[in-house]
């Protein structure tokens, strides 16, 4: 991914996606994710759930992966919280943040 992504150009890596070919897709994330920002933030977010779901169950304690009041049918909310969340944050920011987790 990364590689890719270091071969465009800053125009390309802040542009807004345009999904011509997908416009009868339903899936939420053809809708929801417009730039490569929204990506690398959904990712990142992601990975910090499956870390802390692995960090806790480690030290003993038996948390869900999804967290309150989040499941496997609402997690489509959970991730335009997400999206939400993360529309301040600069693309700049979410790159390194991802790059951090990913890297890990």
């Amino acid at each position: 991914m990364w590689k890719l992504i270091n071969t465009m150009a800053e125009e390309q890596q802040l542009a807004t996606f345009t999904f011509e070919l997908t416009k009868s897709m339903k899936e939420a994330h053809w809708t929801r994710d417009k730039n490569l920002r929204d990506i690398l933030v959904h990712l990142y977010e992601w990975h910090q759930l499956l870390l802390n779901w692995i960090d806790s169950n480690q030290s003993g304690s038996t948390k869900p992966f999804l967290p309150e009041p989040y499941n496997w049918i609402t997690y489509g909310d959970m991730n335009v919280e997400f999206w939400k969340e993360h529309q301040s944050t600069p693309y700049k920011d979410s790159k390194k943040s991802s790059a951090i987790v990913i890297n890990k």
